[in-house]
């Protein structure tokens, strides 16, 4: 049930609900709020939502406790503010990679090869994620970032949908996303057992990965 409410969300979300750059706002007094942000986002994917207050991110951030609660009402608005920046960083990266004069097949491509980049190459951004989904497994709640995963997942559908030249189903696009999650998710647990990963080099598991994504749409 609470998939199919998922998939719902992603087939219906409009541009004017796409999450806001946090780094636009308005601030009040002067603080490096990319610096807050990134701190705390490492400290939430080292210890989790409930294992840092917001004490220990102002001190490891190295500002007072009142100047943290100016800009972030409570620990949630900074956790949700420190998750989405960090998500939109990493799509702004992926976007990057992309250009005009692709095809749809070879953006699609890009993502993939991005996603795995970025995932294996930055642990606390994979952290994050697999926190999130902790949480809502342990918990039967919400999402703490409920906004973001959906974003990125009209982000895969989009791109899908150009390849297929016709709007992919929700199937499609949660496969497609539980694929790239899963393959970094053992990417580290098989490189930090010490294991041989599969595949002579990144090159050439970003290759298999790519043609496996093509083949769940069966281009």
């Amino acid at each position: 049930m609470k998939n199919n409410i998922l998939f719902n969300l992603v087939l219906s979300m409009t541009k004017q609900d796409e999450f806001s750059s946090s780094k636009s706002a308005n601030r009040g007094p002067a603080i490096d709020i990319d610096h807050v942000l990134n701190t705390a986002a490492n400290l939430f994917a080292d210890h989790g939502f409930d294992g840092v207050s917001t004490r220990e991110i102002a001190k490891a951030c190295g500002c007072s406790l009142p100047i943290i609660y100016y800009h972030f009402s409570n620990k949630q608005t900074l956790y949700n503010e420190a998750f989405a920046n960090r998500i939109e960083d990493a799509i702004d990266i992926i976007r990057g990679r992309m250009s005009d004069d692709m095809s749809a097949r070879d953006r699609l491509k890009q993502l993939v090869a991005g996603f795995f980049d970025l995932f294996t190459q930055e642990r606390s951004l994979l952290l994050l994620v697999q926190r999130d989904i902790a949480q809502v497994a342990s918990s039967q709640g919400q999402f703490l970032c409920r906004r973001q995963h959906i974003y990125f997942m009209r982000f895969i559908r989009d791109l899908a949908s150009e390849v297929l030249g016709h709007e992919a189903d929700a199937h499609t696009v949660f496969t497609i996303n539980a694929m790239l999650l899963g393959y970094v998710e053992f990417y580290h647990l098989v490189n930090e057992g010490g294991e041989k990963l599969p595949g002579e080099s990144d090159e050439a598991r970003i290759a298999a990965l790519q043609e496996s994504v093509l083949r769940v749409l069966g281009v």
